[in-house]
């Protein structure tokens, strides 16, 4: 890295201080040799799985700092471990993420970043999977509806390979709370397919670049590598958006100026996606409620509603969209229904 940068040494200081005010070299250098290594590692172990066996499958299970702070492009690296195999990718993002990774993240928070790396990996030719990890697998530190109400999101978003982890780590893996929980809500998850069949993500679209960390200006004073590493790769704008009750997604053109046909009102903890089918005038609305008390949930449709299907909820047709009253706390609810006044 003192090559890079025509020096003899970088101190470790010197390294810190690069990620702080503009661009710089050591901050360049150290993003480059880490690409590097990266790069180099996947190469390395492929040619020697093809040693043994090129038909062997290796894939990347990657970390949030894989889309900016490692130095290099994430889907050059899947390529590399992939070499001329099919390429696998576990994305970051999981249930546990509150209680350890990410403190100031909430389960919502992370399905958004789950989905914004939905939109990223389409059309790349890849399997996909999630992670839907309550670590340390015990029911008492991430309690089971955190993975079913981060499944049922994944399901909606219909992009991934489901990965729920289900059993427990250790000698102790008696367990049972995960996969309980999963057996119970099978029979929904058909119904929520159903539901959201046909459907892409609607709403407000959000605009968060890769690869912006190199040349981006920083706090005069270092904020931190966990700080630094979640600005750059966490859809803040999204989370702010998602709080107001405004649908988000993260591909498809610019939003126009026309105001949205659908958005819901509630209190903050209630997440939801919303999805469209632009040619029959259809939309499909996921609500969870990750809070600790029931709540009343309006979604406000422009134009009148005709509702196709539910899951759970008891939807009410109003003047102007849909209510759901005293919606359990842990819980979600799926409504799918026709408006005659469709978003085009």
């Amino acid at each position: 890295m003192a090559a890079k940068c025509g020096r003899q040494t970088v101190t470790c200081e010197e390294v810190k201080a690069a990620f702080t005010g503009g661009p710089n070299a050591v901050r360049t250098a150290y993003l480059d040799v880490g690409g590097e290594v990266a790069m180099g590692l996947a190469r390395e172990l492929r040619r020697a799985a093809d040693k043994v066996n090129p038909a062997v499958g290796m894939g990347l299970c990657a970390s949030y700092t894989h889309w900016d702070v490692e130095g290099c492009d994430l889907f050059e690296l899947v390529a590399a471990f992939a070499g001329s195999g099919r390429k696998v990718l576990r994305i970051s993002g999981a249930p546990y993420w509150p209680n350890a990774k990410l403190p100031d993240t909430g389960l919502a928070d992370v399905i958004e970043f789950v989905r914004m790396q939905s939109a990223w990996t389409r059309g790349k030719n890849m399997t996909v999977f999630d992670e839907n990890d309550p670590y340390p697998r015990k029911v008492a530190q991430v309690p089971p509806w955190r993975c079913e109400l981060y499944d049922k999101a994944i399901i909606a978003d219909g992009h991934f390979a489901r990965h729920k982890y289900m059993l427990c780590y250790g000698p102790d893996r008696a367990e049972p709370g995960y996969l309980n929980a999963h057996l119970e809500d099978m029979p929904d998850d058909v119904v929520l397919r159903r539901i959201f069949a046909g459907t892409e993500p609607y709403g407000v679209k959000v605009e968060c670049p890769q690869h912006r960390l190199r040349t981006a200006t920083l706090p005069t004073l270092f904020a931190g590598e966990a700080k630094i590493a979640a600005i750059y790769s966490q859809p803040t704008a999204a989370f702010d958006l998602r709080r107001k009750g405004i649908p988000t997604r993260f591909d498809g053109p610019l939003a126009s100026d026309e105001p949205l046909a659908v958005t819901v009102r509630a209190m903050p903890d209630v997440y939801q996606i919303v999805h469209c089918d632009r040619a029959k005038g259809e939309y499909a609305v996921l609500l969870e409620n990750m809070g600790s008390v029931a709540v009343d949930v309006k979604v406000s449709v422009a134009g009148g509603v005709r509702v196709i299907e539910t899951l759970r909820g008891k939807f009410s047709v109003t003047p102007d969209g849909l209510s759901l009253t005293r919606f359990p706390p842990h819980s979600y609810a799926a409504v799918r229904f026709a408006s005659n006044k469709p978003n085009p």
